[in-house]
């Protein structure tokens, strides 16, 4: 399976189970509900499972696509996930990414986005992309237009129920 490459100061590589604990920790963070959504995880064994049920099937079908665990060079602390994923309901590929609270602020988000962009382009050869922010989620409307992004319009997520902004990248606008 293809993974983003490495950037300046993480690493990417998929989630195993062995990531049950961090994954528990992320998905149950109060920015994590309130932008992204609450997946039901409660516990660690659930966090498990979702990981099987969820994550695994989509590195088997080896298009490069998934979630990725974000690790930093320095002494491999997971600080997040960074997602290439083609959901249900649109057209392009969505790019996506989640920090634990710590490692928020740092430009942790725009250099896991950005290697991903690159992934997308370079190694997939995706000439567009899509990213669904939740409303008031500032921080994650600065990283995406940083990136080329432009907001489309505004959906109601058909995974979610939730009302979201929609953005799209181009590549000709890099």
């Amino acid at each position: 399976m293809s993974v983003p490459a490495p950037s300046t100061r993480l690493v990417y590589r998929p989630v195993t189970v062995d990531d049950a604990g961090f994954l528990y920790q992320l998905m149950t963070d109060a920015a994590y509900l309130r932008h992204i959504g609450d997946r039901n995880i409660h516990d660690e064994a659930a966090a498990r499972a979702y990981i099987e049920d969820k994550f695994l099937p989509a590195y088997a079908r080896a298009d490069g696509m998934g979630v990725f665990l974000a690790e930093r060079r320095a002494d491999g602390a997971p600080v997040g996930i960074i997602t290439l994923l083609q959901r249900e309901g649109f057209q392009q590929p969505d790019i996506g990414y989640a920090l634990l609270p710590a490692w928020r602020g740092h430009g942790y988000a725009r250099e896991g986005a950005a290697a991903l962009l690159a992934h997308a382009q370079e190694t997939l050869g995706l000439n567009g992309l899509c990213a669904i922010v939740a409303p008031g989620n500032e921080a994650s409307f600065k990283v995406l237009a940083a990136l080329g992004f432009a907001k489309r319009g505004k959906i109601l997520n058909p995974t979610t129920g939730m009302l979201v902004t929609v953005l799209d990248w181009k590549a000709e606008r890099t």
